[in-house]
């Protein structure tokens, strides 16, 4: 039979240590598959724990705004089914992570692997946060759209998108 092991140390805004912290859990563990519930930070914390299962280092060295060479991921990571209980971030199927730096200051990783594999999208999961944590997120939303939307970057497809989102925003 399969076995789990569970990383609950989630924290808004994830730190590199905690990335780390879970990615040496999945190494210890021999983990072959992440599955994470949550919201932006959760998925951010999953995705770079998933990219450190196969490969060396710290997340720190694949964040770009080092200053330095970025590091790129040799290996492919364990597979990853991101499940959003929120509905801000996109995180479940964006090629981005955020997290906050050795010097505290947020920073991002961009590579093609940071993908889930799957993403299981259940509005009603939505249900189960607190109110404020809805408006927060919606919020969050909003204030995508509204960049996509807005960008210098001319993007016939992302417009649309964000047109649409904030359709429903502000259903």
């Amino acid at each position: 039979g399969a076995s789990a092991v569970a990383f609950t140390e989630v924290e808004p805004d994830p730190r590199v240590a905690t990335v780390d912290k879970c990615g040496a859990l999945c190494k210890a563990e021999k983990c072959d598959l992440v599955i994470v519930a949550g919201g932006g930070s959760s998925m951010d914390i999953a995705k770079g724990a998933a990219i450190l299962a196969t490969n060396d280092g710290s997340i720190h060295d694949y964040l770009a705004g080092r200053g330095e060479e970025i590091k790129e991921p040799v290996n492919p990571p364990i597979p990853l089914i991101a499940i959003p209980t929120t509905s801000g971030s996109g995180s479940e199927v964006s090629e981005c992570i955020v997290i906050v730096d050795t010097n505290n200051i947020k920073d991002i990783m961009f590579s093609p692997m940071l993908a889930a594999t799957y993403a299981v999208v259940d509005p009603e999961l939505t249900y189960s946060v607190p109110k404020n944590t809805t408006i927060h997120t919606g919020l969050d939303v909003l204030s995508h759209a509204l960049e996509a939307y807005s960008s210098v970057m001319d993007d016939a497809v992302a417009e649309l998108m964000a047109l649409e989102a904030l359709r429903i925003v502000f259903r």
